[in-house]
C-alpha cells in the first residue's frame, strides 16, 4: 500500500448541561464530565465548540526550575518533583509557551515526548507514555532527550487515538470516542503498523502554524473542576521513582453556562426590526409635514381675484360725467372723419351731385 495516507487532527468535545443541554466545559473524554449533572460529547464540530475548544488553546503545565512548558512533571528536565510544577500555568498551551514574544526562527512549542524503537532506533512522538508499552520493542523518552536526539515533537507531531466508524476521527484516547458501540478505537501504535485496516487514518494532537501571527492566547483560563482519571491500562504518568502530578488536561468554560446562541440571535434580529421601523415612521412623518408645508405655500402664492368695490353717489356721477364727455369726444371726431372722407370724394367724382347724407 502506498504512503500516502490521511492526516487528521484532534476535535476536542464538550460537556452539556443534562438539564439545559448548554455547552459548559470543552472535554478531551467522558471522564472530564460530572456524569451526575453533564453528558459528554464526543467529536462537537460547532463553529462555537471549535472556537473555544481549540487544542492548540488548550493549557498545560509549567516546569518552575527549567521554566519551561510540560503536560506532566515527569516531563520535566531535571526535578520532576510535584513541587517543581506548575499544573495551571495561564500561560502554556498545548502550542506553545505564551509567556515569550514569538520567534518564528526559534519558536517556543510546547514539546512532548517519543516512543524509541529499539530495533531500528527510531522516535515516534506520543502523548501519554503508556503508548509505548503497547509495541513491547519501544521505550518513553521524555520531551528534552528527545529534542537533544534531533527529533522535535510539538504537538503537530504527537500521534494520538483514532475512532473510526461510519467515518473517522480523532480523540486524546479510547475514552473520547463514541461510546455507542459502532466505533472502534485504534492506538497510535495501531495506526503507524496497520494504515491499510485502519482506514489510512493518522490522527494528530493539533495544528501548528510556525507564522509572524501565531494564534491567540485564550481569552481565559480557569482551573479544572477535577483532574480526570485513567484505566490503569491509559495513565498518563510515567512510572518512576519519584512523585508525578496529573496533567491539566481541559479549559473549563462555564462562566458562559446559560448562553444560548439561539435567544442572542432573536434578540438581535428584534432590536434591528426594531431600529428600522424607527427610521420609516421617522422618514414618513417628517416627508409629510414637508409635503403639508409645500402645498401651504403653493395656495399662499396663488393671485387672489379682485374684491367687489363699492362706490359713493358721488363718485358714481363723476364717473358717468367723465364717462360722457369722453363719448362726445368720440362723435364729434368721427363726424369730423366723415365730412373729410365725403369732401375727397366730392373732389374726385365732380360729376356727382352730392348731399349732406351722401351722392344722389
Amino acid at each position: 500500500m502506498a504512503t500516502s495516507f490521511s492526516r487528521r487532527f484532534l476535535e476536542m468535545g464538550v460537556c452539556n448541561s443534562i438539564n439545559t443541554g448548554i455547552l459548559n466545559s470543552c472535554a478531551w473524554e467522558k471522564d472530564d464530565c460530572n456524569n451526575s449533572t453533564q453528558t459528554f460529547v464526543a467529536h462537537e464540530q460547532s463553529d462555537y465548540t471549535r472556537y473555544f475548544c481549540n487544542p492548540s488553546d488548550q493549557p498545560v503545565g509549567r516546569c518552575l526550575s527549567e521554566d519551561q512548558c510540560a503536560v506532566r512533571s515527569s516531563d520535566c528536565e531535571r526535578n520532576t518533583t510535584s513541587a517543581n510544577f506548575k499544573s495551571d500555568d495561564d500561560t502554556c498551551t498545548m502550542q506553545r509557551d505564551k509567556a515569550l514574544e514569538w520567534d518564528t526562527e526559534n519558536p517556543a512549542f510546547t514539546q512532548f515526548g517519543s516512543c524509541l524503537d529499539t530495533t531500528t532506533n527510531e522516535y515516534f512522538c506520543i502523548y501519554y507514555p503508556t503508548d509505548c508499552d503497547e509495541s513491547g520493542t519501544e521505550v518513553y523518552v521524555n520531551p528534552t532527550d528527545t529534542l537533544a536526539a534531533g527529533v522535535t515533537c510539538d504537538c503537530s507531531q504527537v500521534h494520538v487515538t483514532a475512532c473510526i466508524g461510519s467515518r473517522g476521527y480523532c480523540a486524546l484516547n479510547e475514552n473520547g470516542c463514541r461510546d455507542d458501540g459502532y466505533e472502534v478505537a485504534f492506538s497510535p501504535f495501531a495506526q503507524k503498523s496497520d494504515r491499510e485496516g485502519t482506514k489510512g487514518i493518522d490522527c494528530r494532537l493539533c495544528r501548528k502554524r510556525n507564522t509572524m501571527t501565531p494564534t491567540p492566547a485564550p481569552t481565559t483560563f480557569l482551573k479544572p473542576t477535577k483532574y480526570p482519571t485513567y484505566t490503569p491500562t491509559r495513565s498518563p504518568i510515567e512510572v518512576t521513582s519519584s512523585p508525578t502530578s496529573s496533567p491539566t488536561r481541559y479549559q473549563d468554560i462555564s462562566p458562559k453556562k446559560g448562553f444560548d446562541p439561539v435567544i442572542t440571535v432573536c434578540a438581535s434580529v428584534v432590536g434591528w426590526c426594531s431600529i428600522c421601523f424607527l427610521i420609516y415612521m421617522y422618514c414618513k412623518l417628517f416627508r409629510g409635514a414637508a409635503a403639508k408645508k409645500r402645498a401651504q405655500a403653493v395656495k399662499d402664492s396663488r393671485i387672489k381675484p379682485p374684491r367687489r368695490i363699492a362706490f359713493s353717489e358721488d363718485d358714481s356721477m363723476s364717473i358717468a360725467s367723465s364717462i360722457a364727455v369722453d363719448v362726445e369726444s368720440e362723435s364729434e371726431s368721427v363726424s369730423k372723419l366723415v365730412d373729410e372722407s365725403l369732401s375727397l370724394e366730392q373732389e374726385q367724382y365732380p360729376e356727382v351731385k352730392w348731399s349732406s347724407t351722401g351722392a344722389r
